[in-house]
């Protein structure tokens, strides 16, 4: 009895020694910091995470952001929205009305796209963080927060 207890004590310990080891392996890359312009997150960016303030994540689908000079474009899987802006205090600032193709959509994807819309366009702070997957983009408003890493 004490030889399979000794045994399950040591491989629980190099279990949990073996996921510590994994966990530094896997360690944010960049420390987090405010972003000041849309010079800084140039390109083209993938969601990774996020959730709706409610704790649900209302997408499935990989969301599409890319920003070129001050034009700010996303597809969550049906339509295009796109609006021009800047960042000021630490926040997306539309300059303007977003713009949205019209696609027939399905009930469910009209319903992503007005979250992501929300969330975006709705003025959200915008921080660089490291990652296990590197550098990501975050948003974060009264809607929800979203992760955008390279894409």
């Amino acid at each position: 009895m004490l030889l399979v207890v000794a045994t399950v004590v040591a491989l629980v310990g190099l279990g949990s020694a073996y996921a510590v080891s994994r966990a530094l392996d896997r360690a944010p890359t960049e420390d987090a910091g405010w972003v000041d312009s849309l010079d800084e997150v140039q390109g083209e960016w993938v969601s990774s995470t996020g959730f709706a303030r409610d704790g649900s994540t209302p997408w499935a689908l990989p969301i599409r952001l890319s920003i070129v000079g001050e034009r700010v474009s996303l597809n969550a899987g049906c339509n295009t929205m796109a609006v021009h802006a800047s960042v000021d205090d630490h926040r997306l600032r539309p300059s303007g009305q977003h713009s949205m193709t019209a696609m027939d959509c399905a009930p469910a994807a009209e319903a992503r796209d007005r979250w992501v819309a929300g969330l975006v366009f709705g003025g959200p702070q915008v921080s660089l963080k490291g990652s296990t997957e590197g550098r990501m983009l975050a948003l974060d408003s009264d809607e929800g927060w979203i992760g955008f890493v390279p894409r």
